[in-house]
C-alpha cells in the first residue's frame, strides 16, 4: 500500500466514523447528561494537567542531576515572594480618649490614609460600643470629612468590659486594630490570655501607643507593650518610634513646647 492510499483509507474511516456519530446523535440531550459530560471533560483536563506537572517535575529532577554531575549545586527554588512592607488595608481605630492627644492622633492618622485603604472607628460607652460606620469605608476625602463631622460619644471604659469589646472587634476582622488610649488591668496574664482568645482566628494585629497621656505608669505601659507584642503588632512612643525593649521604668513625656509645624500622626498605617 502506498502512502497516498494509506491517507485515503484513514480519511475514509474518519468520515465514516463522523457520519455514524451524527446519525446516532439524539434529538435532545437532557441536562443531567450534559452535567455528566462536563464533569467528564473536567476530569480529563485535570488528568492532563497532573501529567504535565509530573513531566515538568521529572525534567527538573534530571536537570538538577546534570548540574550536580558538573559540580554545580542548584539553588533552592521558592514559590513565595519576599516579604514586602505593604500598607494595611482594613484599619480599625478603637478610640478610648476623646479629649486629649488621642483624638488628634486618630484625626491625623485618618487624614494620612491612602484612597485604597479602608477605615472605621469604634468608641466604647460602658457596655456598648459605638461605630462611626456599619462597614469599613474607603479613605476618600468625602469619608474623611464625614468622620471629622461625626459627633462621637464620650468614651466610658470599664477594664472588665474590654474583652467583650474585642469580641465585637473580632466580628469585623480588621487587618490592624489601633487601641488609642490607656487600659488597665488587675491581672496582666489573665487579661492578655482573654484578649488573645477573643481575637483568635482573625489575623488582626493589635497596635498600641504610650503617647496619649503625659504620664503613663509602668504597669499600663508594660501591658500595652505586651498586648501588641503577642498579637503581631507594635507599640509606639510619643515620637512614633516602635518600642522594642520591654518597658522597665515609668514613662514620662518631657514638657517641651510644641513644634511650629505639626508632626504626622504616630499611628502609622
Amino acid at each position: 500500500m502506498t502512502l497516498k492510499s494509506w491517507y485515503v483509507s484513514i480519511a475514509t474511516i474518519v468520515l465514516l466514523f463522523v457520519a455514524s456519530a451524527r446519525s446516532e446523535e439524539p434529538k435532545s440531550i437532557d441536562s443531567s447528561r450534559m452535567d455528566q459530560a462536563e464533569v467528564k471533560l473536567l476530569r480529563q483536563s485535570i488528568e492532563r494537567k497532573d501529567k504535565q506537572i509530573a513531566d515538568l517535575q521529572s525534567q527538573v529532577t534530571k536537570l538538577q542531576e546534570q548540574l550536580q554531575s558538573l559540580g554545580v549545586a542548584p539553588q533552592a527554588i521558592t514559590t513565595t515572594q519576599p516579604a514586602v512592607d505593604r500598607p494595611s488595608k482594613r484599619i480599625l481605630f478603637l478610640q478610648l480618649d476623646l479629649w486629649g492627644r488621642g483624638e488628634k492622633e486618630v484625626n491625623k492618622a485618618i487624614d494620612e490614609l491612602k484612597p485604597d485603604q479602608l477605615f472605621n472607628v469604634m468608641t466604647p460607652k460602658g457596655k456598648e460600643i459605638i461605630s462611626f460606620s456599619k462597614v469599613f469605608l474607603e479613605a476618600s476625602e468625602m469619608n474623611k470629612k464625614r468622620f471629622h463631622d461625626w459627633n462621637a460619644p464620650s468614651p466610658v471604659v470599664y477594664d472588665d468590659k474590654f474583652t467583650p469589646m474585642l469580641e465585637a472587634v473580632a466580628k469585623v476582622r480588621p487587618d490592624v486594630l489601633w487601641i488609642v488610649g490607656q487600659i488597665g488591668t488587675k491581672d496582666e496574664d489573665k487579661s492578655i490570655a482573654e484578649m488573645k482568645k477573643a481575637m483568635a482566628g482573625t489575623g488582626t494585629r493589635i497596635n498600641t501607643t504610650t503617647a496619649i497621656n503625659s504620664h503613663t505608669s509602668i504597669e499600663v505601659r508594660h501591658f500595652l507593650w505586651r498586648l501588641s507584642k503577642e498579637t503581631g503588632g507594635v507599640c509606639v512612643d510619643n515620637e512614633g518610634n516602635v518600642i522594642d525593649a520591654e518597658p522597665s521604668a515609668p514613662f514620662s513625656i518631657p514638657l517641651t513646647p510644641p513644634p511650629p509645624k505639626e508632626k504626622p500622626s504616630v499611628l502609622k498605617n
